[in-house]
């Protein structure tokens, strides 16, 4: 009856799965920028790929390391060679964004802007010109 209730070998370390589905905080602390520009990813649709689960936006653990890597790559900056990043890691916190993602981040949405306002400069011009002749 005692062999029960004994008292579990304390030197025993437990390992929880890794949470694979992460909501909007937490895919942006994952990709190392603010909320506020997540949001403004998600509204240009030029952000990481997500899952809609009934009503909830999720994002795949995954495809934000993915869309990182894609990010650095585009300026050819490879995460493990970011040896300052790990140092004011340290000293910052983790709930401050990553410079460089913020600076990339702002260079997609720029992009995403540009390119739209072009598209519909663009496409308002052809609409005047076949009104006009």
């Amino acid at each position: 009856m005692n062999d029960v209730f004994e008292p579990a070998d304390v030197s025993s370390v437990f390992l929880f799965p890794e949470k694979s589905l992460l909501d909007r905080q937490e895919a942006a602390r994952e990709l190392g920028i603010s909320n506020r520009m997540m949001l403004a990813l998600i509204a240009l649709r030029c952000g990481p790929p997500s899952l809609k689960i009934r009503s909830k936006t999720l994002w795949r653990r995954e495809d934000i390391g993915l869309f990182r890597q894609t990010w650095m790559a585009t300026v050819h900056v490879d995460d493990r060679d970011r040896t300052a990043r790990l140092a004011t890691t340290r000293t910052r916190g983790p709930e401050e964004p990553d410079p460089l993602m913020r600076v990339l981040g702002q260079r997609t949405i720029r992009h995403r802007v540009v390119l739209t306002v072009f598209w519909t400069m663009g496409i308002i011009g052809g609409l005047m010109s076949l009104i006009l002749f």
